[in-house]
């Protein structure tokens, strides 16, 4: 029998730890209690002190049974991969546990349904994507942010491999599609300074890429987004090799067809 020290108290930036004790292929959740024949609570010590108040508990777990403590990094993600089966792998690998992917499923549905949706979603936009089965379609991540108070914030410019190009406005939101190219299947917003930083994930077609779209600063507040040519789904198609919306105010407005 071994014994494990857990704390269940919250973590700074609102960060919550969960415990999985994994016994014969099973994901069991630790709450506070005895499971029987898995792990026994075997000492408690509760510390009162508002928001922060915590318990310590001492565990005995039984022959075979693996302690997981799961927390996010410091303004991060618990499971930060995109599907199912990366997340998985890498959760086998660390902990060092064998347990079928059906069970991991399970338990992930059971305590992070938020970040299961986020990991089905993506997977259902690659297969949507991946018109031939090659398996070529894949999830990519572009972060945005403002690099001073006086820029803009940059957009995504979405190129396939023919060609075509569009782009995809920063607060465009999850779910919004260039059918048959790419998809946004999630979206991160990070505190900070001049706004924070926005993380976009994006399911695309085999050899589509994304890249930061940005933009002069020069007068640029002064341009309603109506003169940079947005529709209603976030999503403007881009002449090609035309650059975007010029490289000063006059050429944003000219670019946008204003005299």
């Amino acid at each position: 029998m071994t014994t494990y020290i857990w704390n269940d108290g919250l973590l700074s930036t609102g960060r919550t730890p969960t415990l999985w004790i994994v016994h014969r292929g099973t994901i069991h959740t630790f709450s506070g209690d005895s499971i029987c024949g898995v792990v026994a609570v075997t000492r408690t010590a509760y510390e009162k002190n508002g928001k922060w108040s915590n318990t310590t508990f001492d565990l005995a777990l039984a022959e075979g049974a693996t302690a997981c403590n799961l927390s996010a990094p410091m303004h991060g993600r618990v499971w930060p991969e995109n599907d199912r089966f990366t997340a998985y792998e890498r959760f086998c690998r660390e902990f060092g546990v064998t347990v079928s992917l059906d069970a991991f499923d399970a338990a992930l549905g059971r305590d992070f349904r938020m970040a299961r949706d986020r990991m089905l979603e993506g997977e259902k936009a690659l297969e949507s994507l991946d018109a031939n089965g090659s398996g070529e379609a894949e999830l990519v991540e572009i972060t945005l942010g403002k690099s001073c108070a006086r820029n803009p914030h940059p957009d995504v410019r979405v190129s396939a491999p023919d060609g075509r190009a569009w782009v995809v406005a920063h607060e465009a939101a999850s779910g919004t599609e260039i059918p048959g190219v790419a998809q946004i299947t999630g979206r991160k917003h990070h505190p900070g300074m001049r706004g924070g930083m926005d993380t976009l994930t994006f399911a695309v077609a085999a050899g589509v890429t994304v890249a930061h779209e940005s933009y002069p600063k020069d007068g640029f507040d002064l341009v309603p987004d109506w003169a940079l040519g947005r529709n209603g789904d976030g999503v403007e198609p881009v002449a090609e090799p035309k650059q975007p919306f010029g490289t000063s105010l006059g050429g944003l407005l000219s670019a946008a067809g204003v005299k």
